[in-house]
C-alpha cells in the first residue's frame, strides 16, 4: 500500500480525503489515528472495531485532563470513540472493589442505526451510576430535563393550557435538602419553567424568520396560533430584567452549590455551558 506514512497519520486525514482510501488503507490509517476520528461516518467506526485499541481500557489521568469529572456528553462520546461504554472511573474507590472489572460487550444500537459492540464493566456501571445519584448533574441534562419539564407545564401545544400538575414528579423529586444528585428545586419553579419556554419558542421563530418566512406564512400562523404566552415575548427583543429574569434559576442554583462548597470546577463548568459570568453568580444581591 505504502499511502500510510507517519506524515498522513499526523495530518489527520479529513472525511473527503478518507473516502479516497481503499478500506484496507482506510483502516490501516485509523489503526495508526488511535481513536475515531471527530467527523466519523459509518464506516470509520465499524472498520474501527476491528482496530486493535478498539475497547481497550482507557488511563484515566490521561482521558479526565482538562475535562470537568461528569459522565456528559463530551466524555460519554470521548469514551465511545475508543471503543469503551463508559469514561474510566477517575482516581481509586474501594467500594467498588467489589464489583468485577472484567471486559464485557455492550452492544448499542437500534432498528434505525447502526450497531456498535463497545466494552464496558460492572464496575464502571455501578461507579457512574452512584455518581449521577450523588454528583452534580452535567448542564446539558438540566438543561433536557427542564425543557421536558417546561413543555408538561404549558401542556400540548394545542391544547392552550397550563399543566402544573405535570410537573409535579419533577418538584417532588428535587427535594428540599437540594443534595447534588438531585434536580435543582430551583429550575422547576413556575418562572424558570416560563422562561424556558419562551426562550425555546423564540428559537423557534428566529428559525422561521432564518428561513425567510413571514407571519402570513401558514407554519407561522399556526406557531402564534398555538403560543400560550403574549406574542410579544417571542417577537420583541428581551429587556435586561427579562433577560436577568431567565437567567435567575441558573444563578440562584449555583450561588447554593457555591454555599454548599461544591467543587469549583462543577461551578465553573455550568458558568461555561450557560454562559455566565463571575459577577452575575457571585454578586452580593445573590
Amino acid at each position: 500500500m505504502g499511502l500510510i506514512t507517519n506524515e498522513t497519520v499526523a495530518a489527520r486525514l479529513s472525511l473527503e480525503k478518507r473516502k479516497r482510501l481503499s478500506i484496507e488503507e482506510r483502516l490501516q490509517w485509523l489503526e495508526h489515528c488511535g481513536e475515531v476520528p471527530e467527523d466519523a461516518d459509518y464506516v470509520d467506526w465499524h472498520l474501527s472495531e476491528k482496530t486493535s485499541w478498539w475497547g481497550k481500557p482507557l488511563n484515566p489521568k490521561d482521558f479526565w485532563k482538562g475535562l470537568v469529572v461528569w459522565n456528559d456528553k463530551v466524555a460519554d462520546r470521548k469514551a465511545r470513540r475508543h471503543g469503551r461504554a463508559f469514561p474510566p472511573i477517575p482516581g481509586s474507590n474501594a467500594k467498588y472493589l467489589e464489583f468485577s472489572d472484567q471486559d464485557q460487550i455492550c452492544s448499542v444500537g437500534g432498528v434505525e442505526s447502526d450497531v456498535f459492540d463497545f466494552h464496558g464493566s460492572d464496575r464502571e456501571n455501578a461507579f457512574w451510576n452512584d455518581f449521577f445519584k450523588s454528583e452534580p448533574k452535567p448542564a446539558d441534562e438540566l438543561n433536557r430535563e427542564i425543557l421536558k419539564a417546561a413543555k408538561m407545564y404549558f401542556h400540548t401545544r394545542s391544547t392552550l393550557k397550563l399543566d402544573s400538575a405535570g410537573v409535579d414528579f419533577y418538584r417532588s423529586s428535587a427535594k428540599a435538602d437540594g443534595k447534588p444528585g438531585n434536580y435543582p428545586p430551583e429550575e422547576f419553579t413556575d418562572d424558570a419553567l416560563f422562561w424556558t419556554y419562551v426562550l425555546e419558542q423564540r428559537a423557534e421563530y428566529e428559525s422561521y424568520l432564518s428561513m425567510r418566512l413571514t407571519t402570513n406564512d401558514l407554519v407561522v400562523v399556526e406557531f402564534f396560533g398555538t403560543l400560550k404566552v403574549d406574542r410579544q415575548y417571542i417577537t420583541d427583543p428581551l429587556s435586561s430584567d427579562q433577560i436577568k429574569a431567565a437567567k435567575a434559576w441558573k444563578i440562584a442554583y449555583l450561588s447554593r452549590l457555591k454555599k454548599q462548597g461544591i467543587d469549583t470546577f462543577y461551578i465553573n463548568a455550568y458558568m461555561e455551558a450557560w454562559n455566565l459570568t463571575s459577577n452575575e453568580v457571585f454578586t452580593a444581591g445573590n
